[in-house]
């Protein structure tokens, strides 16, 4: 298995769900479960497709195989030296963990809104857009 197709695929689904759910201008919070539930669809389609429901929907024999391969990529980190070999472990270890950094980048540059307290001299009506 490639490390590029995994990975572009994995980036590029979460990133454009996010910008979907952003243009029909949901809430932040729905924008990040969205992008959440994006990732995990994304990752069983990717590496779990036989152990899934419908190719895409985990399953609990998709669990039992995501526990197989952090085992394997464990191992691998543990036996080799770096660079280390690019297996399936390893491969979807970067997917999640790019996947997930494409999420807190996203939640970095659009802050979940909150509402200001009133300070003194200052009228309710002057809060933040959302």
């Amino acid at each position: 298995m490639g490390l590029v197709l995994p990975v572009l695929s994995t980036v590029l689904t979460v990133a454009l769900t996010m910008a979907g759910l952003r243009a029909l201008r949901w809430r932040s919070v729905f924008v990040t479960a969205g992008a959440l539930a994006a990732l995990v669809l994304i990752l069983t389609f990717t590496f779990f497709r036989a152990s899934s429901i419908l190719g895409f929907l985990p399953s609990g024999d998709t669990l039992a195989q995501l526990g197989r391969y952090v085992r394997r990529a464990s191992e691998t980190v543990l036996a080799e030296s770096a660079p280390v070999a690019p297996n399936a472990g390893i491969v979807l270890l970067i997917c999640a963990a790019l996947g997930l950094l494409v999420i807190l980048v996203d939640a970095l540059a659009y802050p979940w809104p909150c509402r200001p307290r009133a300070a003194s001299g200052s009228s309710p009506s002057s809060s933040f857009p959302p």
